[in-house]
This record gives C-alpha cells, sequence and structure tokens, in this order.
C-alpha cells in the first residue's frame, strides 16, 4: 500500500485498480524506454491497496519496475496483511506462500542474501505447519531452479524446501523413494558445485540407496535409475554397475524402438564413469554409439560432454567436425557452451581445422544465428576481433559494417580461411551454393548444379541441403518439374522426416497457381514424393532400432512415431488399411500421442468395422482424457453413434453421453498458480 500527501484521498482499490495498472502495463508493454521516474509517479499520484493475491502480484510487480523496492514490499505487507484477514482459514496457508514468494522474488533481484534465506525460510515453515498446503503448485518455481542453480549459498537451503515441497503431496505417497532420491542427486550436485567433494559423493551414494532400498509400495521405474545415473555419474562412478544392473532387466521386453533409446542414455552413462575415472579414449569410444540424438529436431546429442573431450584429447578435427554439425543442425538454437568453443578454436593458432571456419561461414546463415554467434564469442564486439589474427581476420568487419552488410562480410571471410586449409572442400562448395544464390551473386540454376556437386563429392545428406536442392531447382525448372525428379540421397531418418514434411509447404504455392489437371498431377506427384521419403526414412529408424549401427539421427522414438503418423495418413488415403494400422501401432509402441489414436479409429470408419472402431473411439477416449485433456464433443460421436446401433450396442450410449457432458462442463480448477509458472 502506498500512501500520497493527500491521505484522505480514497485509495484506488478493486476494479478501478485493475484498470489502472492494465494502463501502466499497456503503456510498458508499448515503450520499452518508458523511465522509470514516470511509473513511479503515476503509481504515486494517489494511494492504491491492491485486494487480492493477483492485484498484490501485479502491483509490487510495477513498483519493481519503478525501481521502488520499499513500496513494492510495503504492498505485500500491509495490504497482504488484508487479504489474509478477509480470507477464510482454509485459503490462509496459500496466501502465505504467494505472499512468501513475492518476498523471495524480491529479495533475489536485489541480491539481498540475508532477505533470501529468510523467504525460504518462511516458506519452509508454511510447508511444515500447513497440512491443508496446495504444494504442487510450489513444486516447479521457476525462481526454486535458479537459487539452486546459480547461487551456491542458497541452493542447499532451496533443496530442503523443493523437498519438504514433495513431502507435503499426499498424492505422491508412492513416489517417496523417488523423491528421496532425486532429493539427494540435487543434494550432490549443489555440494560438487562449491567443491565438498566428500560430501557429494556421500550424497550421490544415498540417491542409490534410496532407490535400492524402496520398498513393494513404492512406484520405482527405470526412469528413476537413468535420472539418477545421469545426476550422479560425474560425482559417483562407481555406481554404473548398480544402474546398469537396475535398468536393464527393466528395459529387456521393451519394443525395440523405446529400448535402443534406453540403451543410448546408459552409454551415455559408460561414457561419464569412463571419463570421471581417468580413461578418456575408452569414454571417446563409447561416444560413437552416445552421441545418437535423442530429440526430434537433432538436439540431446551429448555434445555437451564429447566435444571437450575431443579437445582434451588434441582431436581438433574431429572436434570441428562435431562442432560444426551442431551449429548446423540447431542454427540459432545451438548451445552457448558449443559456439563459445568454435570461438575459442578459431582463436586457437595450433588447430587448423577446416571445421572452425566453416562454422563460422554456417553461423551466416540467418540472422538470428549470427546475433547468437558473435554475442556467445565475447562481452563486445572489440574483444572478439581480438582474439588472434585468425579470429580477427574473420571477424574484421565487425566496425565496419552492420546488418545484412557484416553477415555477408563475415561468411566471405571465413569462406576464404576455410578455402586456405582445405581448398574446394565439399562443404565450403555447399554453403557457398546456397549463400550467393540467397544474396543474388549466382542464378537458381548454378546454385542447383553446384549443391549436386557438392553433395556428390561429400556424400552430404541431411535436409537442409535437400531443402536447399530443392528450391534451387523449383526455381530454375519449376514445380511439375521438379516433383518428378527422384529426392536427393538422404542419409538419415531424420533428415527423411524434415525433408517429407517441408515440402508440401514450400512447393504450395507454386501448386496452387497450376491450371486444374496439371495441379491435381503435381499434387499426386507430391504425395508420391513424400512417400517415398517416408518410407527410406521409416527403413533407416527400424535398420538402427534393429541393430544398433546408423546415422546419428535415426534413434529418435519420437521422430519415428511422427514419421509412422504421417505415413499412416498417406496409407489411409491409398485405402492401404492394414498398413496403416500397422504404423500407428508401430508409432504407439514407440511414443504414444493421440494423432495415432485419432488415425487408428479414423481407419476403422473408412474400413466400416464397427467393432473396430468403437474399440478405437474407446482408446483414443481414454488416451486423450489422461493426456490431453480435451474438452467438447469429439468429432467422432456420429460415426460412434451409427457402429454401437448397428452393433445393437445402444445400452452403450449413455455412457458415451455422460463422457461428452463431463467435457463440456468447465473446468472447476482451483485458483491461479503464481505468477512464475503462469
Amino acid at each position: 500500500m502506498t500512501l500520497s500527501a493527500d491521505t484522505t484521498t480514497t485509495p484506488l482499490t478493486g476494479s478501478r485498480l485493475d484498470d489502472l495498472m492494465d494502463r501502466l502495463e499497456a503503456d510498458l508493454e508499448a515503450s520499452a524506454s518508458s523511465r522509470t521516474s514516470d511509473l513511479a509517479e503515476r503509481l504515486r499520484a494517489q494511494p492504491l491497496r491492491a485486494d487480492s493475491l493477483d492485484a498484490i502480484d501485479r502491483l509490487h510487480t510495477l513498483w519493481m519496475r519503478a525501481g521502488d523496492p520499499a513500496a513494492a514490499r510495503a504492498t505485500i505487507d500491509v495490504d497482504g496483511a488484508s487479504v489474509l484477514d478477509a480470507a477464510p482459514p482454509a485459503a490462509h496457508a496459500d496466501i502465505r506462500m504467494h505472499l512468501a514468494l513475492y518476498r523471495l522474488q524480491i529479495a533475489h533481484h536485489l541480491r539481498e542474501a540475508d532477505a533470501i534465506r529468510h523467504a525460504i525460510a518462511a516458506m519452509r515453515d508454511i510447508v511444515d505447519t500447513s497440512p491443508g498446503l496446495d504444494a504442487e503448485r510450489y513444486l516447479w518455481l521457476h525462481l526454486l531452479d535458479t537459487l539452486e542453480r546459480d547461487c551456491p549459498d542458497h541452493a542447499l537451503d532451496t533443496i530442503e524446501l523443493r523437498h519438504a515441497l514433495h513431502r507435503a503431496i499426499p498424492a505422491r505417497a508412492a513416489r517417496r523413494a523417488a523423491d528421496d532420491a532425486d532429493h539427494a542427486c540435487r543434494r550432490a550436485s549443489a555440494l560438487r558445485r562449491v567443491g565438498c567433494d566428500d560430501d557429494a559423493r556421500e550424497a550421490a551414494d544415498a540417491a542409490a540407496v534410496a532407490l535400492l532400498t524402496a520398498g513393494d509400495d513404492q512406484d520405482v521405474d527405470e526412469y528413476d535409475w537413468l535420472h539418477v545415473g545421469d545426476a550422479v555419474m560425474d560425482i559417483a562412478p562407481h555406481r554404473l554397475v548398480t544402474i546398469r544392473q537396475s535398468v536393464e532387466p527393466r528395459i529387456a521386453d521393451w519394443p525395440l524402438a523405446p529400448r535402443r533409446e534406453a540403451q543410448v542414455r546408459l552409454a551415455r552413462l559408460d561414457a561419464r564413469a569412463a571419463y570421471a575415472l581417468g580413461y578418456l579414449h575408452s569414454a571417446l569410444a563409447q561416444c560413437e554409439f552416445a552421441r545418437h540424438s535423442l530429440d526430434s529436431a537433432g538436439a540431446d546429442d551429448f555434445i555437451e560432454y564429447e566435444l571437450p573431450w575431443l579437445i582434451e584429447a588434441g582431436c581438433f578435427d574431429d572436434a570441428g567436425r562435431r562442432a560444426f554439425f551442431h551449429l548446423y543442425q540447431r542454427e540459432s538454437d545451438l548451445d552457448d557452451r558449443v559456439a563459445r568453443t568454435i570461438h575459442a578454436q578459431l582463436a586457437e593458432p595450433s588447430d587448423t581445422s577446416v571445421w572452425w571456419p566453416l562454422c563460422a561461414m554456417r553461423a551466416c546463415s540467418d540472422e538470428m544465428t549470427f546475433d547468437r554467434f558473435v554475442a556467445c564469442g565475447a562481452a563486445d564486439r572489440q574483444a572478439l576481433a581480438a582474439r588472434s589474427p585468425m579470429h580477427a581476420e574473420i571477424f574484421a568487419a565487425l566496425d565496419a559494417f552492420e546488418g545484412d552488410a557484416l553477415m555477408f562480410a563475415v561468411s566471405d571471410a571465413a569462406r576464404a580461411v576455410a578455402e586456405r586449409r582445405a581448398p574446394d572442400h565439399p562443404w565450403t562448395r555447399r554453403l557457398a551454393a546456397a549463400f550467393d544464390e540467397r544474396v543474388g551473386r549466382i542464378d537458381a540454376a548454378t546454385a542447383a548444379q553446384r549443391l549436386i556437386e557438392a553433395v556428390r563429392d561429400g556424400e552430404i545428406g541431411d535436409h537442409r541441403s535437400a531443402n536447399a536442392l530443392f528450391d534451387a531447382r523449383m526455381k530454375a525448372l519449376g514445380v511439375e518439374a521438379v516433383l518428378k525428379l527422384p529426392p536427393m540421397p538422404l542419409s538419415s531418418g531424420m533428415a527423411c522426416y524434415r525433408f517429407a514434411c517441408g515440402i508440401e509447404d514450400r512447393a504450395a504455392e507454386a501448386i496452387a497457381r497450376l491450371p486444374d489437371a496439371e495441379e491435381r498431377e503435381a499434387r499426386a506427384d507430391l504425395t508420391r514424393l513424400r512417400q517415398i521419403v517416408y518410407e527410406q526414412g521409416r527403413t533407416q529408424m527400424e535398420h538402427f532400432f534393429e541393430t544398433g549401427e546408423g546415422h546419428p539421427h535415426d534413434a529418435c522414438v519420437h521422430l519415428y512415431s511422427m514419421l509412422c503418423h504421417d505415413l499412416a495418413i498417406i496409407y489411409r488415403e491409398q485405402a492401404r488399411y492394414q498398413d496403416a494400422i500397422d504404423l500407428h501401432e508401430r508409432g504407439i509402441a514407440a511414443s504414444p500421442f493421440a494423432g495415432h489414436y485419432d488415425g487408428l479409429l479414423r481407419v476403422r470408419i473408412c474400413m466400416n468395422d464397427d467393432e473396430g472402431t468403437v474399440a478405437a473411439a474407446e482408446r483414443l477416449w481414454h488416451f486423450s482424457d489422461e493426456y490431453v485433456g480435451e474438452h467438447g464433443a469429439p468429432w467422432y460421436v456420429e460415426d460412434l453413434v451409427r457402429a454401437l446401433s448397428r452393433l445393437e450396442r445402444g445400452h452403450e450410449l449413455p455412457i458415451w453421453l455422460e463422457r461428452v457432458a463431463a467435457r463440456d462442463e468447465p473446468s472447476s480448477s482451483a485458483a491461479a498458480a503464481p505468477a512464475q509458472q503462469r
């Protein structure tokens, strides 16, 4: 609460305060340069009184943005006390918890160690003394993650608060052992970060013991063991055998795809244990399998471990290649650590690998990637340009140009360095062809020819190169011609999936401009091309799942599931119903999502299979109810009613009517979660 000089003025509260805060927040959103003094003056124009938690949240945040922490704290303390007094007793614990969280946010923002410690202690006391607290609402606050990760002086207190929250959730009774293991893992990591290695190892051992001694009433699975392994392997590599012995029997009967993914995760633990025990080359040997990406976009590929190990071993060319393909695939989402390593190796005279300047060249693929790459290089551009003569050569234009001109200049400089280090390298030619066509130096036909030659000479098979070639050919030959050409060789399941997914959008505008007859033919050619590529990707990924051998982008089970889904739709449209069913079931076994259950139902409806329709509707409804939380009548009600009628199972209709009615009811969820969860 804040009082102006005129203390007789009635405080602005309720909807009128909301209107004021709406205007202030809109003005701040519209003008990033709004002065804090202007905001403070507008807030002080009359007394303000927040009369709800939401109003306290908004008002204290505005005071912080206005640079007045004292007024923000007064809002929490004074107005918070009023809100607490007016609330029913059942709401007191959550209100007190919110107010303590707001105090913690302010203390963290101001870097006030004592106030942070006091706020954490207050939250812990509320949890311990308030059995009616909805503890789950506070379990995954971003601020707790930040304090645990970035504030060593408060990490252990934060970890204890999180563990108390876990313990305060009755529904987690069967997860006590897993929660105890997680608590010990977090302690181990925090203790190691502050150099308490013996205590860290003791905590790491406690994490494994918590799972080993779990009673029959505890829900402990392979993912709990993998979580412990991921958290403690660098601290307690001697626990590898225990973790392997606990995981391997649990996954032995899994379908091939998820089993292979779990084996990749175990290989990563093998590699980290070997490195922690001092066996660098053994760790690198494990990376052959451990580097398989477990993310549908090519992330989660173990590079955060393998790249520094390669450099430590003096394998500069392998390290450069690894960094290049990470940046090439991830673009603006590249890992900051990888970007910093690229800059460091460009500045290292003993490292003459061509892959580092190729990294700089690739970073010029778009403005977001370039800006991220430059920002990771140094605190300011002058320091970036002065790292070494080679580094300075590549970034010499930093002081001379801006925007696209700067990006083009850096690309050309990096290309020159790459040409000196490895003349006529296929990847230099591949990047240069796409870049030169993009900036107007060559036409599309020339770009296509150069891309074809680079792809052939470098055995290049990624979807980004395939997209670049497809676009250049479409500009040079037209969409009808390019859709009749065989696709560029693609080297991985992910490349196949991404290319097949993307070409429909890439060709859509050109196809839409065709006359009707040509448009129908082009769409048929497009479907044929997508089918060929999807089928190739399926074959490659299934080969990896069966043998453990394949491209690093063949391992993601969710990617495989999405590929099965998209190919199943094509088969359904061709009336290949059993093939479509098989693919949907494979996708569900690998990584289930609602689209597969929806697809199975559509296939059964197309087959006029009433029994199958009802069974598929049941599966879709239960999956959506548990994982998706959809509301409203499902699309398949009419088909379901007809199927039940033909089967003379009308007595089941009331069950479905109750389900539909329940979904149509408005949500009765509790009050809004804390601001950091929203």
